[in-house]
């Protein structure tokens, strides 16, 4: 193009290249709008139209401890021409049920169980004297995962996630407890009452 007289030019510019950008993340309640944990920053440098994801915090303290977040990610498009932005709501957690079972290692037949709520999404269930106890009656007691008798069945503990599976359960082992019977003084009763006691008494027997 031949150019005569003065010309005025406009160049408009679109950003395609990488630049600092930065992004924030928000973690409030639904319902209040209030801060349940403090909002993350990130800067970097991107790509405009870079998609990046990002996950809830947990809360740790206060109030809203045990509140659980309504979506499990987010994703924000960023650009250098408006505020980057993620919002996550919290909620109060529900009452989940879960069970406590006991089971026979190796059957896994069903000895003993107990139906339990919460409200965490996730705890670390251990088992309680109360439940030994029952089992002691029964006549069995608390195995670790590998069949090993366990003297203080209170010192097991399971996670399970109540507020994530569909059929949380703290699954615990059992075995028959096995005892030896020694009978003394057998011979102050004579030699032929102790052959007809032995033939009815057993010297060990599984309650």
């Amino acid at each position: 193009m031949l150019i005569t007289s003065d010309l005025k030019v406009q160049a408009v510019w679109t950003p395609s290249g990488r630049a600092e950008i930065s992004y924030t993340v928000y973690y409030l309640e639904k319902e209040t709008k209030k801060t349940v944990a403090e909002p993350k920053t990130v800067t970097g440098i991107y790509r405009v139209g870079t998609v990046v994801w990002e996950r809830p915090a947990v809360p740790k303290n206060g109030p809203y401890q045990n509140y659980v977040p309504l979506e499990q990610n987010k994703s924000v498009t960023l650009d250098t021409t408006n505020e980057n932005r993620l919002v996550f709501y919290y909620e109060a957690p529900s009452n989940y049920s879960y069970q406590v079972k006991f089971v026979e290692y190796g059957t896994n037949v069903e000895i003993l169980h107990y139906t339990r709520s919460t409200k965490s999404v996730s705890l670390l269930v251990y088992t309680e004297k109360a439940q030994v106890d029952e089992l002691e009656k029964l006549g069995y007691w608390v195995v670790d995962d590998d069949g090993n008798p366990q003297e203080n069945g209170a010192s097991l503990g399971k996670t399970i996630y109540p507020g994530v599976q569909e059929k949380p359960e703290a699954i615990f082992y059992v075995l028959p407890r096995e005892y030896e019977i020694y009978y003394t003084n057998l011979g102050m009763m004579g030699e032929a009452a102790e052959r007809e006691l032995r033939k009815l008494n057993p010297t060990s027997y599984v309650s």
